[in-house]
């Protein structure tokens, strides 16, 4: 269960920086807004680590779940083992 939350929230962290662009659209962009910097950053200065920190968050999350579908099915199968067995 634990593994879960944490891939679900480091999906969820990913997931998060998408309101950066609504918060663009919707209020008037003034300098010292953050998610205006946000948005504004990569169209100033293109940094290949943000793409990069981003692949890695979603990886990482995909992979978490992953193993845990994994050891789900691996439970699975051993208390069918069991069952059968008796």
């Amino acid at each position: 269960m634990a593994r879960t939350v944490a891939g679900a929230s480091v999906l969820a962290f990913g997931l998060c920086f998408d309101e950066s662009g609504t918060a663009y659209y919707l209020k008037p962009a003034r300098p010292g807004d953050l998610p205006t910097r946000i948005w504004l950053a990569p169209a100033s200065r293109p940094r290949r680590a943000s793409a990069a920190v981003s692949t890695l968050v979603i990886g990482l999350a995909i992979a978490l779940m992953g193993c845990r579908l994994r050891q789900r099915n691996a439970e699975r199968q051993m208390s069918t083992n069991v069952r059968i067995e008796r």
